[in-house]
């Protein structure tokens, strides 16, 4: 793999990292410990890596919030969130800008 192809995706597995942060908030840590266990038997089942693996699931996925958090989970797996997660899930952002707007 390239090196400019390796970098974005790196990027990208960030963003689905902190994507999984944002909609899961303080059950964030539980949801990627059950992720990470779906992932490494995958991995173990598939004779690969935990990143081929995730990426094979996430495929199979079809894309959307299951997608996201194999490959989320793959991220905390290789490197561990240093901060703890605090807070209630986030809404949708439809749900925001109807309370806005209705203030």
């Amino acid at each position: 793999m390239q090196t400019e192809q390796a970098v974005k995706m790196a990027a990208k597995l960030y963003e689905c990292r902190d994507t999984a942060k944002r909609v899961f908030g303080d059950g964030y840590h539980a949801r990627m410990e059950s992720y990470g266990q779906v992932v490494k038997s995958a991995a173990n089942a598939l004779n690969c890596s935990d990143v081929a693996a995730a990426t094979t699931l996430a495929n199979k996925a079809g894309g959307g919030m299951a997608a996201i958090c194999y490959l989320a989970a793959v991220v905390e797996m290789t490197e561990p969130s240093n901060a703890e997660v605090t807070g209630a899930p986030r809404r949708d952002s439809a749900d925001r800008s109807m309370n806005s707007s209705a203030a």
